[in-house]
């Protein structure tokens, strides 16, 4: 009888702590979403071998893939191939940039900056180089699961995640695009 009442009050303590962990997402979720995601106006831009400035684009919706200077950019780096699929979206659709955007340390930055020269992919990678993103959005969670996010022309947050991690959030991510393709701009 004991063990059965142990049981049972361990199962009400698990069910009581995932619900309040999913309370405390969906709130973080509804913050996060409230708020503008500000584009520097320009990044570093290392594209088919080459490093360059750029000028950030803010008339279209921008999918973000962002690495904070708490993740291994380097290891990042090594996963970049993964994310053609959405860049080839991007391109057929018109309707969306995306941006992955990489805020090594002071460090890594060098050996960020060889590794993707090295690399020649062919989309390009924005460096975060002065930390001016990482500034300017310091509301985002350091949830890794919300440093993946779609934003629409007001610059808020409509999708939050990485539409690559499974098929269900690629449907979900698809239809987003296809709701935003069909509001008037």
């Amino acid at each position: 009888m004991r063990l059965a009442r142990f049981f049972i009050c361990n199962m009400l303590l698990l069910v009581m702590l995932s619900c309040s962990e999913r309370t405390r997402i969906s709130r973080e979720l509804a913050k996060f979403t409230s708020r503008d995601i500000v584009l520097p106006a320009c990044f570093q831009e290392v594209e088919s071998g080459v490093l360059s400035m750029s000028k950030t684009k803010e008339d279209m919706p921008v999918m973000i893939f962002y690495s904070d200077s708490l993740s291994c950019s380097l290891c990042q780096i090594n996963y970049l191939h993964e994310r053609k699929p959405i860049y080839e979206l991007a391109d057929s659709l018109g309707t969306f940039v995306v941006m992955t955007i990489l805020s090594p340390g002071a460090e890594e930055y060098g050996d960020v900056v060889d590794a993707l020269r090295g690399r020649n992919q062919d989309f390009p990678v924005y460096l975060d180089y002065d930390r001016s993103f990482a500034r300017q959005n310091f509301h985002i969670p350091s949830d890794k699961r919300f440093h993946s996010f779609l934003i629409g022309r007001n610059g808020k947050p409509i999708f939050v995640g990485d539409p690559l991690a499974g098929d269900a959030l690629w449907n979900l991510f698809c239809k987003v695009v296809d709701e935003m393709n069909t509001e008037k701009p």
